[in-house]
């Protein structure tokens, strides 16, 4: 009896629970009609909460003692809807309007666009998404007027060169600063970093915007916000994948055949269809040199070689990207944590980059404190192809277009003829192209980490101090090697061996500290104020170790043994593969104190004013410092009632 009465008290009690939640379904639409996929509809003054289906629609279990739901999507209102008494709820959302978008401004700021008088443009999470870019600055281009964006190399993730109102000195830095989260990186690095996790990008165009950077953005500042988890937002699982191809541009002109060739050699008097050829060509026609071909023979060659070298050297790369995010938020905290892994080929053989990506960012609230935590951790590795930049004729985008299409890439047994006719000269192009595409390596291997803690107080209702620190770290690794086999080793060779190898490493570490303490006040309902003092401080401490070792070991090129040592003699007694090694030191700090102050109108006027003094340890004494200042105003005249209708 003991135990049916404990049994039933259970019961009972489980009946109650059942009892004390109610089922609200509905749909979320917008002002067209059109159901809105992924809206959060969340309990107020709970952490219930679900998001709408394909259709826009709902069903949602909620405590009976809640009365109201929050219903809201990036980019629309928030609406707020009692259930007090209804069990169905239909909402539509209104899209925001341009004015209320909010843009950050750097050093933590954000403003909404219409009490902004500098010249900012912002790029949203949803107008890069799904780009299949291997890097941020690449993501950018077309997305931003006024922002010139050139990469000239085939390399996935390679750099590309950000120009913001064209070139703006002749000799020193010409592209924009890059902040991340509030720390200054490298504008160089972005292979490893995840396009994913960016929730916003704020190009900071003219003078007014970036003067509060100083002299480190002379050529404009680009600022980049990562995603954060909501407040009182329920846990969410999402999966993004990808899987593309990419194929050669065409080039616009069509591509002379073996036929072709030899007859316009003939009628020149010079080369292979006027009977000047090697040994090597004439073993691979059947044909003895000196005597110009004749037509059948012309059209005999022509049947039997007839090389693509567009196919030989170039290729569809494949890539694929997947993503796995975590946002959850509670009443005083939010996470939001994201892994990434993303591989893609290049156009051209043994040119690949993968990378894989791991980013957790925190937020913290309590009464008058607040916290945020940012860290990034990042890998990647790439292998990219030699005198991609260069007019050399073993350059692989250059050799397909101009190898002479008679000439056989393979040998007897199928396999790729890596050393052609063993003579210099323009015959023997594609096939020192083949082996260098085949043979020789050129890998590079980076960690990147960014973090950044800020912490802040409000000391009054309108007075906060804040403190922030920022690193990033970045280690980068290039081996390049030139085996023993490789023909460009053959014209470098020092004494008996051959072969060549290159190792660098460098380190950058860079590491800031901001302090800031901020007031802002509103009277009569319509007069905003803000100022604002800044401190920061910037040590930028650059290392790197490089090696060059002349003469391998064939058969161990790689391995720790692959090198010849330094005392072996040639027979003159010389010592010639002695390692070249090098190392460079590089330490640069600076320290700046800058205050900025906003007034504005009712949203309608508005000023703004900042000025910066900064002190470089790259300069002399009696040039250390420097003063930058600007001044901005704003008219919205859109919010006239003259011009509203």
């Amino acid at each position: 009896m003991k135990k049916i009465s404990l049994l039933f008290f259970a019961f009972l009690m489980a009946s109650g629970m059942m009892m004390a939640q109610r089922t609200i379904t509905g749909s979320v639409v917008d002002d067209t009609g059109e159901g809105i996929i992924g809206a959060n509809i969340l309990a107020k003054g709970s952490t219930t909460g679900t998001i709408t289906d394909f259709d826009g629609s709902f069903s949602l279990q909620v405590p009976n003692e809640l009365t109201a739901l929050v219903i809201s999507f990036t980019g629309y209102g928030t609406e707020e809807v009692d259930i007090t008494n209804q069990s169905t709820v239909n909402v539509i959302l209104i899209e925001g309007t341009l004015l209320n978008e909010v843009v950050f401004t750097g050093y933590g700021g954000q403003e909404s666009k219409a009490s902004v008088a500098a010249a900012i443009t912002t790029v949203q999470a949803d107008q890069i998404e799904g780009r299949a870019n291997a890097s941020i600055a690449q993501l950018l281009q077309a997305q931003a007027p006024g922002l010139n964006i050139a990469t000239g190399t085939g390399q996935p993730g390679g750099n590309s060169t950000i120009l913001i109102r064209g070139v703006t000195s002749l000799s020193g830095n010409v592209e924009p600063l890059f902040i991340i989260d509030g720390i200054p990186v490298d504008e160089d690095n972005f292979r490893s970093l995840n396009p994913n996790d960016i929730e916003s990008i704020s190009i900071l165009k003219d003078a007014s915007a970036s003067s509060l950077y100083g002299n480190r953005a002379s050529g404009g500042v680009i600022v980049v916000k990562t995603k954060q988890g909501e407040f009182n937002s329920p846990t969410k699982v999402s999966y993004t994948g990808q899987y593309g191809i990419t194929s050669a541009q065409s080039p616009n002109f069509s591509l002379t055949n073996s036929a072709e060739v030899l007859t316009l050699e003939r009628e020149r008097g010079v080369g292979t269809g006027a009977g000047g050829f090697s040994q090597f060509v004439s073993d691979q026609f059947g044909i003895p040199a000196g005597a110009p071909l004749t037509d059948e023979q012309i059209a005999s060659v022509g049947e039997r070689f007839n090389t693509d070298w567009v196919d030989i050297f170039l290729r569809d790369g494949q890539s694929q990207s997947h993503n796995v995010g975590i946002t959850s938020g509670g009443e005083n905290s939010t996470v939001f944590a994201n892994f990434g892994w993303f591989d893609q080929e290049g156009i051209a053989r043994r040119s690949d980059l993968e990378r894989f990506n791991l980013r957790t960012n925190f937020t913290l609230q309590a009464d008058r404190f607040r916290s945020i935590v940012n860290f990034s951790g990042n890998f990647s590795r790439s292998n990219e192809i030699p005198n991609e930049f260069s007019g050399n004729l073993d350059n692989p985008f250059l050799a397909p277009y101009i190898a002479k299409p008679y000439l056989d890439p393979f040998n007897d047994d199928g396999t790729f003829n890596l050393e052609g006719d063993g003579t210099a000269g323009f015959a023997n192009t594609p096939f020192l192209t083949l082996n260098e595409s085949i043979l020789s390596s050129n890998s590079d291997k980076e960690i990147k980490t960014l973090g950044n803690v800020r912490f802040e107080y409000d000391i009054l209702d309108n007075l906060t101090a804040s403190v922030s620190a920022g690193i990033d770290f970045t280690e980068v690794i290039n081996k390049n090697i030139q085996p023993p086999n490789s023909l460009r080793a053959i014209t470098n060779a020092v004494g008996e061996f051959r072969g060549t190898q290159f190792e660098g490493t460098s380190r950058d570490t860079r590491k800031n500290v901001q302090t800031s303490l901020v007031y802002n006040t509103t009277f009569n309902e319509k007069h905003f104020l803000k100022v604002s003092a800044f401190t920061e401080l910037i040590d930028d401490d650059l290392s790197g170790f490089n090696l060059f070792q002349n003469g391998l070991f064939e058969g161990l090129v790689g391995t720790g043994a692959g090198f010849v040592p330094g005392n072996t003699q040639n027979d003159d007694g010389e010592f010639l593969f002695i390692p070249t090694v090098g190392s460079f030191p590089n330490n640069v700090t600076q320290f700046s104190v800058f205050g900025v102050a906003k007034y504005d109108y009712n949203d309608l006027f508005g000023f703004e004013a900042s000025v910066r003094r900064d002190g470089s340890s790259r300069f002399s004494e009696e040039n250390r410092f420097a003063t930058f200042w600007s001044v901005a105003g704003r008219w919205n005249i859109s919010e006239e009632s003259f011009i509203k209708d």
